[in-house]
């Protein structure tokens, strides 16, 4: 019962209808192997029998050999066809699209790397098909597939490569680091590594001595470093295709700090101005930033002056190492 109750409904309906016509077919549906269910079910996908034909399909089904199963079911049997079958489950029978999406994906002349794809992954099932579907011929490799646990995640990563390479990551070294990943932490790394060679929108507020705009991903994560603070966790909003975010990094005389802009309507305002490690910067240095970007038309009104506290202490020193990341 236990395995009965794991097909899809579709095919049992089905089974149970042909079983009318051609008493046993249940029975002899269900001790088939697994292989042989999903070819049945292959061929009831794509040919199903009008009532009138039921017992005359029952008894070809239960006879035939499955090259001719899936000959009598398609026009042509695409390359690899029977084989992805075969590794497609043995709990039940796939849900219905699944099998016309294998054959549109192993009978397109143009999805060589599909076809190679689906013959190196050991098991098969719909979710693995729609993953196969959206992920690009540049990484649909079976390694990347197998890391992968639903569709949603697949286009991600194509997104994510749009919008990477658009920032002016190379296309093809983001596709081979995603080419030699071998588990998912390998996917984050990936696009982290991407995410640091990526350029950023254009700062709002003209270069000057002593205000450098952080550019890249690189820039922002060196400056996090020597700071010492949370910066790089801005990245990926500091990417984004007309950012509220912008940084960059101000130096007066002996002191230096981190200017965080964030962007409201039409207005940019300033956020905070940061020394390293968080702190307050000397006041010679805000007042110079803040006279510099008010000539801009930047809002230089405090918005937020945190107090220090003896819980700082705490802080610097549990915060020291929290920040060494390896990105390598």
């Amino acid at each position: 019962m236990a395995q009965q109750t794991a097909h899809a409904q579709w095919a049992l309906d089905l089974v149970v209808e042909i079983d009318r016509h051609r008493p046993g077919f249940c029975g002899e549906f269900f001790r088939a192997s697994a292989e042989r269910r999903q070819v049945i079910a292959a061929y009831l996908s794509a040919q199903p029998p009008a009532e009138a034909r039921m017992g005359e399909v029952g008894q070809f089904l239960l006879a035939g050999s499955h090259d001719a199963i899936l000959s009598a079911a398609y026009e042509t049997v695409p390359q690899g066809f029977r084989r992805a079958l075969r590794r497609s489950g043995s709990s039940g029978v796939q849900k219905r699209p699944f099998f016309a999406l294998l054959y549109r994906l192993l009978a397109a002349p143009e999805h060589k790397q599909v076809t190679r794809c689906v013959a190196s992954l050991e098991s098969l099932d719909f979710a693995r098909l729609i993953i196969i579907q959206k992920l690009p011929q540049s990484i649909c490799r079976a390694n990347v597939v197998g890391v992968l646990s639903k569709p949603s995640e697949a286009a991600d990563i194509v997104t994510a490569m749009h919008l990477l390479v658009a920032r002016g990551v190379s296309e093809e070294a983001l596709a081979q680091s995603i080419r030699n990943v071998r588990d998912a932490s390998g996917i984050s790394r990936a696009f982290r590594n991407a995410l640091l060679k990526a350029n950023a929108p254009a700062h709002p507020i003209p270069a000057a001595e002593g205000y450098l705009p952080i550019r890249s991903g690189e820039e922002l994560h060196s400056v996090s470093r020597e700071f010492r603070n949370c910066l790089r966790s801005y990245a990926t909003r500091f990417m984004e295709e007309g950012s509220s975010h912008a940084f960059a990094v101000v130096r007066v005389s002996a002191g230096k700090g981190v200017a965080h802009l964030i962007r409201e309507g039409e207005r940019w305002n300033l956020e905070g101005l940061y020394a390293p490690r968080n702190g307050r910067p000397p006041s010679d240095l805000r007042e110079w930033v803040k006279k510099y970007l008010a000539s801009h038309g930047v809002n230089v009104e405090d918005r937020y002056v945190r107090k220090s506290c003896e819980w700082d202490s705490v802080r610097r020193l549990t915060d020291r190492h929290m920040l060494d990341f390896d990105f390598d």
